[in-house]
């Protein structure tokens, strides 16, 4: 990586791979997308009928996690929708929008797509984008202080719940460079997320192993 001269910031970051010289440029994130589109509502069950359901709880810290905690719903929903219109996938990106105030605009990509078919609540985005551009870059932006910012300004707080529009979300700006610069940047912090995952699984393991010799190893 490479640092900057100062007086090409506004265009470029701080700190860039080696072999990138190209200005990135402003979009609006619905520019960036094919759709952009809310879950199912209904009162889900907490016995197995059909479809896996994600919801807010599934996102944690970044991470997709559907082993545990989890909501279901008929394959051939009662109400007459297409359960196939919300299917989740490969690539595609969860954004909480109607929730508490600290969870909004969290998200989370699909890295694989589940082995059950899965779908998702009304309270989360799913996002999918133009061949343009990268689901690892375009989910690391969500991570950054300019995302959270602007996700502050654009949320109405409320009673129970907070939300924002997808109107107002579409309509926020943030640089991109090209689309095999997207990918080095992605790749590059999907590494480190996977390192972070890891290290995380052993610490839970150690944390186990501590409470079963805590309970063993005292009278």
């Amino acid at each position: 990586m490479a640092k900057i001269d100062d007086s090409v910031k506004k265009k470029v970051p701080e700190l860039r791979f080696e072999g990138f010289a190209d200005d990135w440029e402003e979009r609006k994130l619905g520019d960036t997308l094919t759709e952009l589109k809310s879950g199912l509502s209904r009162m889900l069950s907490n016995n197995d009928i059909g479809l896996p359901v994600v919801r807010a709880n599934n996102i944690n810290d970044g991470q997709f996690n559907i082993d545990s905690d989890v909501k279901y719903w008929y394959v051939n929903d009662p109400q007459g929708a297409n359960t196939v219109n919300y299917l989740i996938r490969k690539n595609d990106i969860l954004i909480n929008f109607i929730n508490s105030e600290a969870k909004m605009g969290t998200a989370t990509i699909v890295e694989n797509t589940p082995i059950r078919d899965t779908i998702y609540t009304t309270n989360i985005l799913r996002a999918r984008l133009k061949k343009e551009y990268d689901s690892y870059y375009w989910f690391a932006l969500t991570q950054i202080n300019q995302y959270k910012i602007n996700i502050k300004i654009i949320t109405k707080p409320a009673v129970n719940q907070a939300s924002f529009t997808t109107v107002d979300f579409k309509k926020l700006n943030f640089m991109f460079p090209n689309l095999k610069e997207q990918q080095k940047i992605g790749s590059f912090f999907k590494q480190l997320d996977d390192t972070i995952a890891l290290h995380q699984r052993k610490l839970d393991l150690l944390k186990e192993q501590k409470k079963g010799f805590l309970q063993k190893m005292f009278v």
